[in-house]
């Protein structure tokens, strides 16, 4: 039966979504394994075209929600912070230890190897900025590329002493 308004209708589809909501979701389900690729493009495509409006969205929400949340709770987002950056920081060394085996694990003019976490990144073609500072581990991996490993001794031999 065709609907006189578009109201009706959209009033309609809504009513049949709430009693057939879960053979939808599982008819989609299905539809997604199946056409595993065309959905991938679908929801690629729908990201880049909607990329402003979801920014919009996260952001109205964090000053709606979470900001206010974090004003009224400061003990418990002090923690989960805290917890956070302990995290990060323990990716981070384990990060530069993996680099450091990576490049040999010994200081390239004298040979010590005792300890990974002694040796230093230096740097022997241009450099953007100290491989210790940069917060990407991408970034991080581009620069160490561009380094030698030294120890303590040899570093500042070679970047001080004259």
């Amino acid at each position: 039966m065709p609907y006189k308004s578009k109201i009706k209708k959209a009033e309609s589809n809504k009513k049949w979504e709430q009693k057939n909501k879960q053979w939808r979701s599982a008819y989609e389900k299905k539809w997604r394994e199946k056409n595993r690729e065309k959905y991938l493009a679908q929801r690629k495509k729908s990201y880049q075209e909607n990329r402003e409006e979801r920014g919009k969205k996260a952001r109205d929400y964090y000053y709606a929600v979470r900001q206010p949340d974090r004003r009224n709770n400061p003990k418990k987002y002090k923690e989960i912070d805290r917890l956070w950056a302990q995290k990060r920081r323990e990716k981070f060394r384990a990060l530069f230890l993996e680099l450091k085996r990576e490049m040999g694990g010994r200081c390239s003019q004298c040979g010590y190897n005792k300890h990974l976490v002694v040796l230093h990144f230096h740097h022997v073609i241009n450099k953007l900025a100290n491989v210790s500072e940069l917060k990407s581990f991408k970034k991080i991996r581009e620069e160490a590329k561009k380094c030698i490993l030294l120890c303590p001794n040899c570093h500042m031999e070679l970047t001080f002493v004259k």
